[in-house]
């Protein structure tokens, strides 16, 4: 059993500081019999076996508590075992010991982030941009912790920051139209799904993001050719298509929201949300002096 990546990352630190210890120590100290209980926890964790290599880590710790190799081991170990606050609370103990430890602000920020302890991410991670082999993670990050923290205009600033680096990265770019989108700032989103689309035309999330934008800027036609598109490019799936029939009844073409409401129907069967949207757009008909076509 190999360990999982974010375990693997613990891994390299704890093996970078074993090295540089040994280069340090005379020869007759190499290979200590404090630390050889550490690679073995290591190996313990390797082939899944956490209880055990948790144990051998403690067993160090009870003589060295300063001992931060064994400490790291120790919070992959908690973590391998499902116990992500107290692997949280030995990493924050490490951030204490060693404040300029990059990599561990780092590791704590990801465990604090499935925590969804928003502040407590924020602040680790954007020690660990500092790091060049934490930043591209650790951005991507922010920008949804900014979001969470309900401060879209430093996930904006941070994602604006990524596409000065990464100009054609459609995933991106969708992402920033999501997020002006969310400001009100339609006409500059939809910009950035258009491009995001002349990148990758299969992308679900820029089509959605698109139309919604377009609505708000009442450019229905607009919507409408793009939900064709999104239509001929994703045929066997019936969310934008349900999408187009709702924009028409809101236009108040029923005759052309029921052929689609026909088409979906062909795709999946008859369900209760298209018998509702049926019948209003049945109602419209009636409304507008119109016969209803046959079924």
């Amino acid at each position: 059993m190999r360990l999982p990546a974010i375990l693997a990352v613990f891994a390299a630190a704890v093996l970078c500081i074993s090295c540089s210890r040994e280069e340090e120590s005379p020869p007759e100290a190499a290979g200590k019999p404090r630390e050889m209980p550490i690679a073995a926890a290591l190996e313990d964790l390797d082939q899944g076996k956490a209880q055990s290599a948790l144990e051998k880590v403690d067993a160090v710790l009870k003589e060295d508590p300063e001992n931060l190799s064994a400490m790291q081991v120790k919070s992959m170990a908690l973590a391998s075992l499902g116990r992500t606050r107290d692997a949280a609370a030995v990493l924050e103990e490490l951030t204490l010991r060693d404040p300029e430890n990059l990599d561990v602000h780092h590791i704590l920020g990801t465990v604090l982030f499935n925590e969804e302890l928003w502040e407590k991410v924020a602040g680790h991670l954007e020690k660990s941009l500092a790091a060049p082999n934490r930043k591209e993670k650790a951005r991507e990050l922010l920008v949804t912790c900014y979001e969470r923290l309900g401060q879209p205009g430093r996930a904006i600033a941070m994602l604006e920051e990524m596409l000065n680096e990464h100009p054609e990265d459609t995933v991106l770019l969708t992402h920033m139209g999501n997020l002006l989108a969310s400001t009100g700032k339609y006409s500059s989103a939809v910009e950035k799904f258009r491009h995001a689309l002349a990148g990758t035309p299969k992308l679900p999330a820029a089509y959605h993001g698109l139309v919604i934008c377009q609505a708000a800027l009442e450019r229905h036609e607009d919507a409408i050719e793009t939900l064709n598109k999104a239509i001929s490019r994703f045929p066997g799936e019936t969310g934008f298509r349900r999408t187009l029939a709702q924009t028409y009844l809101q236009l108040g073409r029923a005759l052309d929201a029921l052929a689609v409401i026909g088409q979906i129907e062909e795709i999946a069967g008859k369900s209760k949300e298209l018998n509702f949207l049926r019948n209003a757009a049945e109602q419209m008909l009636r409304d507008q002096g119109k016969p209803v076509p046959p079924k």
